[in-house]
């Protein structure tokens, strides 16, 4: 006679009370090790892209470009 560890196999334990498979939508299946969401490994791979302070230098530039063509157009209209 054969012991049997399980109770149930896989095929007859109903699929909701699984213990290794979660529900994508219920929230624990970031928990469960198997994946990572795709909007926490987008964001980490954006913050490893780096880039940051590149991308601050740009932007003060072209802030600092508009506001030159701001300030002279005002110049331009108190003048006339």
């Amino acid at each position: 006679m054969s012991r049997r560890n399980h109770v149930y196999g896989w095929d007859e334990e109903p699929a909701d009370e699984r213990p290794s498979e979660f529900v994508p939508t219920s929230g624990y299946s970031a928990l469960s090790g198997y994946h990572v969401p795709r909007d926490l490994s987008a964001r980490v791979s954006r913050r490893r892209r780096g880039g940051g302070l590149t991308r601050l230098v740009i932007a003060t530039l072209v802030l600092l470009v508009a506001c030159g063509v701001a300030i002279q157009q005002f110049a331009k209209i108190l003048s006339a």
